[in-house]
């Protein structure tokens, strides 16, 4: 479903604290001002995700940080994709309820580059 820049999405999320916006697809100009202070995250073609890839030197690295970026998943309930090939890890991160790139997006790519 192809939704227009301007539509707004609202879901009702069962976790207590979470503010609409949150939840809210950004807009074009937003994504690029708050991509801004996350320079190693790309937006992909299509605007609707954020991505990002981790190099190791180690090979046991990349296991354990998909396992922090799994432990942070589950206390936001904001899931990303994570993909594994030896020691990259390689993280997508998009809202599907809001078809798009949310706050939420946002906050889980800050959070993550504070281990990465």
């Amino acid at each position: 479903m192809n939704c227009p820049e301007s539509t707004r999405v609202r879901v009702d999320v069962k976790r207590p604290g979470l503010a609409p916006a949150a939840v809210t697809r950004l807009k074009p100009e937003r994504v690029q001002l708050l991509l801004r202070k996350l320079p190693q995250w790309r937006l992909s073609r299509d605007g609707r995700s954020l991505t990002r890839s981790f190099k190791f030197a180690d090979p046991k690295a990349p296991l354990a940080f998909a396992g922090f970026i799994t432990a942070l998943a589950a206390e936001d309930g904001h899931y990303p994709a994570v993909t594994l090939h030896r020691e990259v890890v390689v993280c997508k991160l998009t809202t599907p309820a809001a078809g798009g790139v949310t706050l939420k997006d946002f906050e889980m790519a800050r959070r993550i580059n504070l281990q990465g």
